[in-house]
């Protein structure tokens, strides 16, 4: 890379939105995620339990979930790497997870990339169900989180550090952007193929 990008987004905004715009699209998409999250835990029957210790891959998670379902004990969900979050907290970053993990089980979507990219648009396809549309920030700040780290994952090898950031970059200057940002500020750990 010749010269590394900056992120376009500063000190936490966007260019071009105001920020009591953002926190406005931040407290939607939470209210809907913890809304979510709520439902799903009433129709499976049990809850999340934030740890550090969570599943780690699908075929545990799967095991956790069947054992979560028998018993009623609630399912472990990783709360680590929520302090930089767009849904507006930790706990609702966890709720979120919980939402995810679970339909990754029931959806039969495992941890591939493409599979993640399915589940992502079966999310977004439930925000449009309360009503945030595609040229909503709302929307458009899910589907950062949950496509661009996908693709982050895949072509770089990790998730983003900073989910916010990464998340505002995506929304700032799309992917591409983001991704390149995101590439600059771990070089060592760019996977290009040969």
């Amino acid at each position: 890379m010749s010269s590394s990008p900056v992120p376009l987004s500063l000190a936490g905004n966007l260019p071009g939105i105001h920020p009591a715009e953002l926190a406005e699209a931040v407290a939607r998409l939470g209210e809907v995620v913890r809304l979510e999250a709520q439902l799903t835990a009433r129709r499976v029957g049990f809850g999340w339990r934030p740890c550090v210790d969570a599943p780690d891959g699908y075929d545990r998670l799967r095991a956790a979930y069947r054992q979560s379902a028998r018993t009623g004990v609630a399912l472990p969900v990783s709360n680590l790497y929520c302090d930089r979050t767009i849904y507006g907290d930790a706990d609702t970053n966890v709720a979120m997870r919980f939402w995810h993990d679970v339909h990754h089980v029931e959806r039969g979507c495992d941890f591939s990339a493409l599979e993640e990219v399915e589940l992502a648009l079966w999310h977004l396809d439930v925000l449009c169900q309360h009503g945030l549309e595609p040229t909503g920030l709302s929307w458009r700040l899910l589907r950062a989180d949950l496509v661009g780290q996908t693709y982050c994952s895949a072509l770089l090898g990790h998730f983003p550090d900073d989910q916010r950031q990464f998340v505002l970059d995506c929304v700032a200057g799309g992917l591409e952007w983001a991704l390149l940002v995101e590439s600059s500020r771990k070089p060592e750990h760019v996977a290009i193929a040969a």
